[in-house]
């Protein structure tokens, strides 16, 4: 890192913006640092002393079509109007340096107007674009636009009043106004990376009245410009015009190791994965199997496509499953990791459990012209910390790390499965589930726990439940403290709350629930502030517990994962026309389900609920009086599973620091026979949507 990336960094602000923390920075180090390079011909303050944009600036220094008003100033309730002249300058800018060539890209207002924030389609375009030279201006795609502007004709004080209170202080974190463009510039940048797969990183702008300010954004930050106004302030607008306009593809956020082609009218994609020895294999798109991963932009940005090899111009062999995403610099990769659980002496022995995990082709990072594909470092990251006291506050600084990473990267499944999510069939749900705890038991003989466990980790191949996305997977070797991994809908509780829950306390008899109130109305009192804590049941963890033992991850939070999974698929899924045998008035039914419903968004969604199904025996128990009719046999099992593992949970940690691998040894056993008569209970019994929306169902 530079010695003016340090320096500069000591102005960085932190910004909430709707999709995210994003980091504002100086209109100069966005210039200097951020934007692609200039063409290595072009010297714009000597093109600015030598008259070149005359056509665009005039000699008073003011952009043409603004030298006597501000885009707020001009009668017109069309905003295309308003920022008209801004085009033809734009386009100036670019003609006037032509003696180096064509510019790659051709700037344009939306002919359609002003777009609405509210949610982005094909007919819903940023104000403005840079459109690839071969696009055209009267059907652009997402996919055509290389950076985009959102205009807003009036200004925000509040905006102008934030920005100099940031530039004379020590680094802080605030709140940017939610203004009309900042709605606009957030959703277009996630709906550009989203529509299409190619863009690693976006560039944009904003304007409001006279105020411009410089976005960028790719898979690990949002990054924006302090203001300047670009009328009278034209510099940082000249040098954003020509970098942008003569960068090359890659430079602007386009993935040249994949290539877009269309076939039969659909887009398909030549994709090159690169292994770790460097060997290239290219592979054809057939069909998208998940994007859940892309709905927000500080994301993996996972993508997966059913693909085939394609070898001398012609596609060939059976089809597979390509995944392409962003990973963490510091993780062992998911390949890697993978061959190394195969290769372990207990699947060397136990050959028939390696069926319980997906087969993988080839994997590696993606290199774009011999280099490693990641996202960008910047600055370093010092986070702030708000003190106070009856007669003050005041910014205090804490520790200062390096700015996280993540590296683009790809592997290939030789198998393509039905994502765990999309079954119909609660039987067929089950069973793979039950192939799930003979692969998870296979996983953690072989010395390593899953540490990710959702329903969108298993696929079903075959009629086989298969194990995917070993990304986060621990060795006993290297295990660490995990910090907040896991799925919310599946994560353990231990490992939600980040330390050991089921030690003997010395107080056990005081932790009992007194006889006159629910744990209901305890977690109600606690939401509602009075200051009344959960207390722990008999058996949990006293603040006096001992505290030499750092927290770790061990097979039992898999194994509650996995038992989560089961009871999500229980109480959160609709039974297709059950109501047949849901018996009754119809009032009564109805009741029944509002309340199966409200069980299912306590489970998924409210912490303290899910802490306490698995605590509280009583808490559980009477929530699945509330299933459907043709289920309610299996209620009584999940609470014996549940039991199971909690008692796994208080015999393990009597002795905290002897937990090992094989901790969970006696009881996968019934863990399965459990399951199997789950099994068998819900044979011919089809499953629709979640009763409460959830986004965890896709696959991969």
């Amino acid at each position: 890192m530079s010695a003016d990336k340090v320096e500069h960094a000591e102005y960085v602000s932190r910004l909430t913006t709707p999709i995210g923390n994003a980091y504002k920075v100086p209109i100069q180090f966005f210039l200097d640092h951020i934007l692609p390079p200039l063409h290595a011909e072009l010297n714009l303050e000597r093109l600015i002393s030598n008259g070149a944009f005359s056509n665009a600036v005039t000699m008073r220094g003011q952009m043409w079509g603004y030298t006597k008003k501000s885009p707020s100033g001009i009668h017109s309730k069309d905003v295309k109007k308003a920022f008209a002249s801004l085009q033809r300058g734009i386009r100036a800018v670019a003609k006037a340096v032509q003696h180096i060539g064509d510019p790659e890209l051709l700037f344009c207002n939306n002919k359609g107007g002003q777009s609405t924030f509210e949610r982005r389609t094909d007919e819903s375009l940023p104000d403005a674009f840079f459109l690839a030279r071969d696009a055209s201006e009267r059907s652009v795609q997402w996919s055509d636009i290389a950076a985009f502007g959102e205009y807003q004709r009036g200004s925000s004080p509040r905006c102008v009043q934030q920005v100099r209170v940031h530039l004379t202080s020590e680094i802080c974190h605030c709140r940017l106004p939610r203004t009309k463009n900042l709605n606009k510039v957030t959703q277009s940048m996630l709906t550009c990376m989203q529509r299409d797969p190619r863009r690693r990183f976006v560039y944009a702008f904003t304007i409001e009245d006279t105020a411009m300010r410089l976005w960028f954004c790719d898979r690990s930050q949002v990054i924006v410009s302090s203001p300047f106004d670009f009328i009278h302030e034209y510099r940082p607008l000249l040098r954003f015009v020509l970098s942008i306009s003569f960068a090359s593809d890659y430079r602007l956020g386009w993935d040249p190791t994949m290539v877009p082609l269309i076939v039969d009218g659909h887009t398909q994609y030549d994709i090159t994965v690169r292994s770790a020895d460097g060997a290239l294999a290219l592979y054809r798109t057939i069909e998208l199997l998940s994007d859940s991963g892309v709905r927000r932009v500080l994301s993996r940005g996972t993508r997966v496509w059913k693909a085939t090899r394609v070898v001398d111009g012609e596609t060939t062999g059976e089809p597979v499953a390509l995944k392409d995403t962003w990973v963490d610099n510091d993780r062992q990769r998911e390949g890697d990791i993978h061959s190394q659980v195969l290769q372990s002496n207990f699947l060397a022995r136990d050959q028939d459990s390696r069926k319980y995990f997906i087969e993988t082709e080839t994997h590696g990072d993606v290199f774009i012209r011999g280099v490693r594909d990641r996202t960008r470092t910047f600055f370093n990251v010092t986070s702030t910390r708000q003190t106070s006291s009856a007669s003050h506050s005041h910014q205090a600084s804490l520790a200062t790390s390096t700015t996280p990473f993540q590296v683009h990267y790809r592997i290939v499944y030789g198998e393509v499965g039905e994502p765990l999510g999309d079954a119909t069939s609660l039987s067929a749900v089950y069973s793979a589930l039950l192939d799930v705890l003979n692969g998870l038991r296979a996983l953690h003989k072989s010395g390593w726990v899953h540490r990710d466990l959702s329903i969108g980790n298993v696929l079903i191949v075959d009629g086989v439940g298969k194990l995917t996305d070993l990304e986060y997977a621990a060795s006993e070797a290297k295990q660490t403290k995990p910090g907040k991994i896991g799925t919310a809908y599946y994560v353990a509780v231990e490992v939600d709350s980040e330390k050991y829950l089921f030690c003997p306390s010395p107080d056990a008899e005081k932790t009992k629930l007194p006889d006159d109130i629910s744990i209901d109305e305890l977690i109600a009192r606690r939401e509602g502030g009075l200051g009344n804590m959960l207390p722990r049941p008999r058996l949990i963890c006293s603040e006096e517990a001992p505290r030499d033992y750092e927290f770790h991850y061990n097979p039992l939070h898999d194994l509650e994962s996995w038992w989560w999974m089961i009871v999500y698929f229980t109480i959160n899924r609709e039974i297709e026309d059950g109501g047949s045998d849901d018996h009754g008035e119809k009032e009564q039914v109805d009741d029944r389900a509002a309340a199966q419903r409200k069980v299912a968004s306590e489970f998924f969604y409210q912490r303290d609920k899910r802490h306490a199904a698995l605590l509280y025996s009583t808490f559980f128990a009477e929530r699945m009086e509330y299933l459907h009719p043709t289920l309610a046999d299996i209620g009584p099992i999940l609470e014996r599973m549940r039991t199971v593992l909690r008692e796994a949970y208080t015999k393990a940690e009597k002795s905290i620091g002897t937990i090992t691998f094989d901790v969970a040894d006696g009881i996968y056993s019934i863990l399965r026979e459990y399951l199997r008569t789950v099994v068998e209970i819900s044979r011919d019994l089809r499953i629709r949507r979640p009763l409460v929306a959830d986004d965890d169902d896709a696959g991969y």
